[in-house]
């Protein structure tokens, strides 16, 4: 339930180590094999959302966050079973601020390219039971696509 301090449909961002993340999660968290020069861990933040139902695991997702000291790349990791009829293809992207999309393979799974302004910033792919996204603003799309696709589910593996 939500307290006075959070509203129910927003989260509350937690700080975690990978170690607490990769122990205290149901599913892997995986991390890129590959990032551009520079980029190091930043941190890992998990989200629960408060006004969720009690059989809706809590947290519900991570986000590992990497920089270059300027600049960031983000993992972000979700257990959601999309079913046999949902695909990524069938985001609802009427109510962003998403001005394109490209469909594109991650590994043999179906993704898709977001463009956020006016550079591609994020991919978002399914795998398994797990929606993944890598996001960055100041990626060309090349390297963001790299990033991406250097994302081993079975690294992330307890």
């Amino acid at each position: 339930m939500a307290t006075p301090e959070t509203p129910a449909g927003q989260a509350v961002q937690d700080r975690w180590t990978l170690a607490q993340a990769r122990a205290r999660f149901s599913f892997p968290i995986p991390e890129p094999a590959y990032l551009p020069p520079g980029y190091v861990m930043q941190a890992v933040h998990t989200y629960t959302y408060p006004g969720l139902p009690a059989w809706v695991p809590q947290p519900l997702s991570a986000e590992l966050v990497y920089s270059n000291g300027t600049n960031t790349i983000s993992l972000l990791v979700y257990p959601i079973r999309l079913g046999h009829e949902a695909t990524v293809r069938g985001i609802d992207l009427e109510a962003t601020s998403i001005r394109d999309t490209r469909d594109v393979d991650v590994n043999g799974h179906p993704g898709v390219l977001l463009q956020v302004g006016t550079s591609w910033s994020e991919v978002v792919w399914e795998d398994a039971d797990l929606i993944l996204a890598v996001r960055s603003a100041d990626l060309p799309e090349a390297d963001l696509l790299r990033v991406a696709r250097s994302v081993e589910l079975e690294a992330g593996i307890k």
